[in-house]
């Protein structure tokens, strides 16, 4: 739970979380790989992104999972996972927003989404520490109201977040396809239609598990949900490099 473990005897929540997180650890890796071998440049913000973020996804299921099946200390897998969860859900937004250079061109709307991803980062990923450290302190019971709170309060903003940023992305990769008369990028606008729908899908998946309370089932799927989200960018290069050669 929120404090502490998982306390239930639940054998298919606890065979749920180790699956989660078991295809978490397994895409983590498998993303850094095809980072380093696919990039024949180690250079520039989307590279950088995505690598750090796919990294992130480690810390962040190994302290869940551990926290939830009650290995270790829990407030040492709290910060273990924190430190993970604080890199890897803005660093997802981060990603999204890096793609974007390689479209358009207009610094006011780049510029715009960037402090956006910025200060949602700092006034959500901040209060949500604090509560949920204080959530596996000494005095539990301050803090877990709050965190149940903020918890659903910052998945909701950082999923609008990204909700708007693939928004703008479709729209920006519309207006450049009206340019180039091909069919071959008419497809190539609805694979990349399809993968941003995975995307929001998995995000209200992931929502839909917290407004449930589906507290542990939700720290262990997340890491899950973000590796698979951080793979399909690698089905988006391909595509954007595509269109870029066409412009």
């Amino acid at each position: 739970g929120i404090s502490g473990g998982y306390k239930g005897e639940n054998a298919i929540v606890i065979r749920a979380m180790l699956a989660f997180t078991a295809i978490a650890w397994y895409n983590a890796a498998e993303i850094v790989i095809l980072v380093l071998v696919v990039f024949k440049r180690y250079s520039g913000l989307y590279f950088w992104s995505l690598l750090i973020t796919a990294i992130s996804i480690i810390p962040y299921s190994v302290g869940a999972w551990l926290k939830q099946v009650g290995e270790g200390d829990a407030l040492g897998m709290i910060i273990l996972s924190s430190i993970g969860w604080v890199v890897l859900v803005p660093g997802s937004s981060l990603v999204l927003y890096s793609r974007l250079h390689c479209i358009t061109q207009n610094r006011k709307l780049l510029r715009s989404i960037l402090w956006m991803i910025i200060i949602n980062a700092v006034i959500l990923t901040v209060p949500t520490n604090v509560l949920s450290l204080g959530s596996n302190s000494s005095k539990p019971h301050l803090f877990t109201f709050g965190y149940s709170v903020m918890e659903k309060i910052q998945m909701t903003i950082f999923s609008l977040q990204e909700l708007i940023i693939s928004f703008i992305y479709l729209v920006e990769v519309r207006r450049i396809l009206k340019v180039v008369d091909d069919g071959r990028f008419r497809k190539i606008m609805w694979e990349l239609v399809a993968i941003n729908v995975v995307i929001i899908i998995l995000d209200t998946a992931l929502l839909t598990v917290e407004y449930l309370g589906m507290y542990q089932i939700e720290v262990t799927l997340k890491g899950m949900c973000y590796s698979i989200k951080l793979k399909l960018e690698f089905g988006v290069l391909s595509k954007l490099v595509k269109i870029a050669t066409a412009r």
